[in-house]
């Protein structure tokens, strides 16, 4: 594993510290949907091919489900955006 410390403030160095890497795993809160949409774009960047998050369940990607289930609705914007 490797630890890299990184400014959320500066997304070039969030690519940086993510180039070379094979996958990405977050385990954020689920209110950090900012700072996993900061994650994502860096990791889709810097050619990471896989992003596991720390939420399984949920098909985010299933507009009626997002639209009935209030807290799904960040991830559905992400899935969208």
């Amino acid at each position: 594993m490797i630890s890299k410390k990184v400014d959320y403030r500066k997304p070039e160095r969030l690519v940086e510290a993510l180039r070379g890497q094979d996958a990405l795993i977050t385990t954020l809160s689920g209110h950090a949907v900012q700072t996993e949409s900061q994650l994502v774009k860096a990791a889709a960047d810097a050619g990471v091919l896989w992003i596991l998050p720390n939420e399984w369940s949920p098909d985010t990607a299933n507009e009626n489900l997002v639209k009935d289930v209030f807290v799904f609705q960040p991830k559905g914007e992400l899935c969208q955006g």
